[in-house]
């Protein structure tokens, strides 16, 4: 097991921040969804085939509905299959929603926590002073609103304009996914405005039959989780390094203040949640740092 062994606030001895482990956990739950339907898709399929259904054949001869009038929805099994394979693409195209709601949410979640960390950001000048110091004190009165939106809103051009402007880098691991990312975009917000169609196309006035719902496979899906998982994981290790440092434990010191009058079982309260052993002159010395800012 690691410990906690020396305290120095702008150099993490995490790997990553405990914002990426919750993405992570997120992105691991819907994963695990996803490879269970197609699991179960398969084995439908599979199942069919070993009682002799064919396509021509009667759906209502290998399926049984709870409900009455569902009896003749579906006249073969080649309707209830094209009908399936219609909710496998809505499956993994709401599942695009979710895995770009998922970063999203890092996203703004982790430029706070940078912003909170390094105040001096939003002036050019990086760790110029300690956003606990400004915490501790009730000074900081800087909304940071307006920086968080303009790197999760809009274009991924704007955004990423945004956030090397922000933080003073270049993330060329955006800039060399930009239209991947752009089409998850424009793709979500047909999801979650068109009913999975295109914008666009929605506003024609003359069409009177549904328009055809986009494809979107598993492996697909998959392709997308991984670029974005990949873009998360540089985006926090940089982050990580240069700006939020072990300001998550002094964070985590001040709230733990806040509901305990005398910080004797901190450390054992740190090694618990973090799971990690921690050192008496690691806890030693982050008391110290504290009480001086």
């Amino acid at each position: 097991m690691r410990s906690y062994s020396v305290f120095q606030r702008w150099s993490s001895q995490e790997h990553k921040t405990w914002q990426f482990e919750i993405y992570k956990k997120y992105n691991k739950e819907l994963t695990d969804m996803l490879i269970a339907f197609k699991a179960s898709k398969k084995f439908t399929y599979k199942q069919l085939t070993v009682l002799g259904g064919t396509f021509p054949a009667s759906a209502d001869d290998y399926f049984n509905f709870d409900d009455p009038t569902h009896v003749g929805n579906f006249k073969t099994i080649k309707d209830w299959s094209n009908t399936y394979n219609n909710l496998s693409k809505w499956i993994y195209l709401n599942a695009l929603v979710a895995i770009t709601s998922n970063f999203e949410l890092y996203l703004s979640s982790i430029i706070k926590l940078s912003l909170d960390s390094d105040p001096g950001l939003i002036v050019g000048d990086s760790q110029a002073i300690d956003g606990m110091k400004l915490k501790k004190h009730n000074k900081n009165k800087i909304n940071y609103d307006q920086y968080v939106i303009g790197c999760v809103k809009s274009t991924w051009d704007s955004r990423l304009k945004n956030l090397e402007n922000l933080f003073n880098t270049k993330f060329e691991i955006i800039s060399n996914n930009l239209s991947q990312l752009e089409h998850m975009r424009s793709t979500r917000n047909d999801i979650a405005h068109a009913f999975g169609r295109s914008l666009k196309e929605t506003e024609n006035h003359e069409v009177l039959n549904p328009l055809a719902l986009p494809n979107m496979t598993f492996e697909k899906l998959l392709n997308y989780q991984i670029i974005l998982f990949k873009i998360t994981e540089t985006i926090d290790s940089y982050l990580l390094k240069n700006h939020i440092g072990q300001y998550q434990i002094v964070l985590y010191y001040y709230l733990w203040l806040q509901k305990n009058k005398r910080s004797n079982n901190f450390r054992k309260d740190l090694g618990r949640f973090r799971n990690r052993a921690t050192k008496k002159e690691y806890v030693k010395d982050l008391k110290e740092y504290y009480s001086n800012l």
